[in-house]
């Protein structure tokens, strides 16, 4: 039977119920179809387990903590921050989050403004953030199960640098740059940044860091505790290598797995995150033919 091929193939509930708002009628019509009394199908009893579990991911959101807040991502492209509020440090780190993101908000313009969730629906008690997003989102991290291919490590990184560069230029340091802050739009290839918990203005002092990803961060910002605009450089180079597959983000690995070019430019340091991303851009259009490769999820 066709129907229990595409469900024990399928990845996840996301991408296998054709309309996420009504996914109980078809979760319903599934079940009573393959249940063991009626259907007699190899694999039949495997899709049931299938559907019930993805019955718990669609009725629980997926979950994710990003150092500081537990963030659940819902349905009708919901997502709710939820954020320890009565621990002090963590309350400066929220309330830095939101102004900053106001800062970027209020001094990006077209294309650049989109790297922001469009919808804050409401904060409640200072501590729980509730977005509505235009696009249904998932964090980078529910990608990395597996390695991914150059062509969407490519447009990920590129979104990611665009979004550096225009920070960068309001005269900001982002500091976060970690799978769970970035949230993917599979189906139009955008992202959403989020966590700026830790951005300050450059050439100020480093009040805190991410440490879930301390080994991301370049080791002199340990030493002179001074923001410098080519750590985010470093950590999206870092996150990049990471995703194509060297779970140590130098990219030592990936010689001869990846386009020479680009091994290049992971591999090496820049201080500039224009002349970084205009470098990349070249590099992708000398080697890459420009197509849209869905992401499957």
């Amino acid at each position: 039977m066709q129907i229990i091929n595409e469900i024990n193939e399928s990845m996840s509930a996301y991408s296998f119920f054709k309309d996420l708002k009504d996914w109980k009628a078809e979760y319903m019509r599934l079940i009573k179809q393959l249940h063991p009394d009626v259907c007699k199908e190899a694999g039949a009893g495997n899709a049931v387990n299938k559907l019930n579990d993805y019955k718990t991911q669609m009725e629980n959101g997926y979950k994710v903590f990003d150092g500081i807040s537990d963030i659940t991502f819902g349905l009708d492209n919901k997502v709710t921050y939820n954020c320890d509020t009565k621990n002090p440090i963590n309350l400066s780190l929220y309330k830095n989050d939101r102004q900053q993101r106001h800062i970027y908000k209020s001094n990006s313009t077209g294309n650049l403004s989109q790297y922001i969730p469009e919808n804050e629906l409401q904060t409640i008690l200072n501590s729980t953030t509730l977005y509505q997003t235009n696009d249904f989102c998932l964090p980078l991290e529910y990608f990395m199960k597996d390695k991914l291919s150059e062509d969407h490590v490519n447009w990920i990184y590129s979104r990611i640098m665009e979004f550096i560069t225009a920070y960068h230029f309001m005269g900001y340091c982002y500091l976060n740059i970690n799978p769970m802050n970035i949230w993917i739009r599979p189906k139009n290839h955008g992202v959403y940044i989020t966590g700026f918990y830790y951005s300050v203005k450059a050439n100020t002092q480093v009040r805190a860091y991410n440490l879930a990803i301390k080994n991301s961060y370049p080791s002199i910002m340990f030493r002179t505790k001074r923001a410098e605009k080519f750590y985010d450089i470093e950590m999206a180079k870092n996150l990049a290598c990471r995703l194509l597959g060297d779970p140590t983000g130098q990219g030592s690995s990936l010689k001869g797995k990846i386009k020479d070019d680009l091994f290049k430019y992971y591999t090496s340091s820049e201080d500039d995150s224009i002349d970084s991303y205009l470098n990349f851009r070249n590099i992708l259009a000398k080697n890459f033919e420009k197509k849209f490769v869905e992401l499957k999820y």
